[in-house]
């Protein structure tokens, strides 16, 4: 499929439902938090039991997956790091610059365009994907943001109090283990997870909307280079290097070439960073993204 077929097809659809949200807030301003708060505690789990639990991905995949998203971690750490440094960025916000480097919309946006491009096994894969960058960035990511007030215990707490974890340990045990889940549990924790991405999507929209002030020209512009252009790069090293099937490379290196998540502002205003400069990372990398990730996806020659 050529690139405009693509986009038509598969990014186009993703921002039409974001712009949804976002017009809505603009003409009747709305609070994302209780939206927020259901996708946090009930759609996003009963899409990752779902799929984790229905998935036909090897347990040696989900292994592979994981040691994938801790080599990619590790890589962008040391790439911001240097890059923090090379572009002037006053050390006080050097934290800030490595986590906005290092976490994708892996759920947002990436799990909406795994679905369009790549069908239900690609969004499987993706979930996986999705989880693992949900435990890191709330240990790892929770860590850097917290340097100076070393709050790794805290970080910590804030993981186990996630349901998504446990929601994937269940989900996992269940095809792990080919237990028979009856119909009465799965189809529910199917509906509500068919809800999860729309639903992200518009809780997305509503946080771009709400973005007015960005500082940091400079800062942004490298950090958009990383998350956009690098990670895939990267990414697209680390699956050679770990030999995965096609379908898993080809959603790995979309999905990793995402934009800033928007749970860095988060971790930036928790732990006394720079949230204005993450909000403009968030919003300009989003905005990018339009290109960055049709043309990836057409370079894979993705089947939309």
């Amino acid at each position: 499929m050529d690139i405009l077929g693509i986009f038509i097809s598969v990014v186009f659809p993703v921002f039409l439902m974001a712009a949804i949200g976002a017009i809505v807030h603009r003409v009747r301003p709305i609070s994302p938090e209780p939206l927020s708060q259901a996708i946090l505690f009930i759609f996003s789990p009963a899409l990752v039991f779902h799929g984790l639990a229905t998935t036909q991905v090897a347990l040696l995949d989900l292994a592979r997956i994981f040691l994938f998203s801790l080599f990619l971690l590790i890589a962008l750490i040391a790439i911001g790091t240097v890059a923090a440094r090379a572009t002037g960025v006053p050390r006080d916000s050097h934290s800030t610059y490595v986590i906005a480097s290092l976490f994708m919309n892996a759920g947002n946006y990436g799990l909406p365009v795994a679905l369009f491009a790549f069908g239900d096994q690609g969004l499987a894969i993706a979930v996986v994907f999705f989880v693992t960058q949900a435990l890191l960035a709330w240990t790892v990511g929770a860590f850097i943001a917290s340097k100076a007030q070393s709050n790794l215990i805290g970080s910590l707490l804030s993981v186990a109090r996630l349901p998504t974890s446990y929601a994937a340990i269940a989900g996992l045990a269940v095809s792990s283990l080919a237990v028979d889940v009856p119909d009465a549990i799965l189809r529910p924790a199917q509906i509500l997870g068919d809800a999860a991405i729309p639903a992200m999507l518009i809780v997305l929209g509503i946080q771009l909307a709400s973005t007015r002030e960005m500082a940091g020209g400079r800062a942004i512009a490298g950090v958009v280079v990383i998350r956009l252009i690098v990670s895939s790069m990267v990414a697209y090293g680390l699956v050679r290097l770990l030999q995965f099937d096609d379908l898993t490379s080809d959603v790995l290196i979309v999905v990793a070439g995402m934009p800033t998540a928007v749970m860095t502002i988060i971790l930036a205003t928790q732990y006394r960073g720079k949230p204005e400069l993450v909000s403009g990372i968030v919003v300009v990398s989003t905005l990018a993204s339009l290109i960055s990730v049709t043309v990836v996806l057409t370079l894979l020659g993705a089947a939309a």
